[in-house]
């Protein structure tokens, strides 16, 4: 068996048909789930560097730095104000229909401009001695997309990839303009973002599947209603307005259920007798 055709067979079983948003009503609930993650998202973009100034500044007894580059024992705000504008932007966006539509693409770019961002404040404050810690926050980026949008594998890949030249080309290119020395990522880094990101797009595609699978399955509950209820509204439109007398007994009790009202007509009897 040919890779190509186990692909072909076996991704429709993992995945969602490649086709499934082309359905109007998975569509509008893939629309909601992106309203729903771009909240949490942005929610998270705007919570946690509030509550990092919180701790430093009140607790840690640091003092708040405007400037661009922070001296030791202050806290950057410039770049936390950054990432908090970053995340009230997105939130106010997720009240826009249109912008909704593209929730995965703009939860994606926030990753990305904030994975940038760190790095940026990393580079400029400090470096060289926390090189290592340059690609240190690209999980933690990489796992808040995958965990609040519903995105295909294919997009999980994608965001992936960006966090990882983000952080590659940023790593090289960052230093100098700062004065200092390139630094590379070393293979075994490399090697754990490509894992990583093949693992979320594992993940991804699960959720993907379990949303699609149960909007099937809320969609034929839903239909099969219908058609229940327009059975009984056909089959009761049929029993009343029948001009042959019709009853149901229970066979237990040997009692009249229910009759139609020629049946009552043709006897004489109320109904409820």
């Amino acid at each position: 068996m040919s890779l190509a055709y186990s692909i072909r067979k076996y991704w429709p079983e993992f995945l969602a048909p490649l086709d499934s948003e082309r359905d109007p009503g998975f569509r509008e609930e893939i629309y909601r789930l992106n309203r729903m993650g771009m909240q949490l998202a942005t929610g998270l973009a705007i919570v946690a560097p509030l509550l990092s100034m919180t701790v430093s500044i009140l607790v840690l007894g640091e003092k708040a730095a405007f400037s661009y580059f922070h001296p030791p024992g202050t806290h950057p705000i410039y770049f936390e104000s950054m990432i908090i504008l970053l995340g009230i932007l997105g939130f106010l966006l997720t009240y826009s229909k249109v912008c909704v539509k593209f929730g995965r693409l703009w939860v994606s770019l926030l990753m990305i401009l904030i994975s940038a961002n760190e790095l940026l404040e990393t580079v400029a404050n400090h470096y060289p001695e926390k090189a290592g810690d340059i690609p240190a926050y690209v999980p933690i980026l990489l796992f808040i997309g995958v965990g609040t949008m519903p995105y295909r594998a294919w997009q999980t890949i994608g965001l992936g990839a960006s966090l990882f030249l983000v952080t590659y080309y940023g790593a090289i290119y960052a230093p100098p303009y700062f004065g200092m020395e390139p630094s590379k990522l070393s293979p075994n880094t490399i090697n754990f973002f490509v894992v990583l990101t093949f693992i979320s797009a594992g993940i991804s595609a699960l959720k993907y599947r379990i949303h699609y699978t149960t909007y099937l399955a809320r969609s034929r509950e839903t239909k099969l209603r219908k058609q229940m209820e327009d059975s009984e509204y056909k089959y009761r439109g049929l029993f009343e307005n029948s001009a042959d007398g019709i009853f149901v007994i229970d066979n237990t009790t040997n009692k009249f259920v229910q009759v139609n009202p020629a049946i009552v007509k043709l006897f004489g009897i109320p109904e409820k007798e």
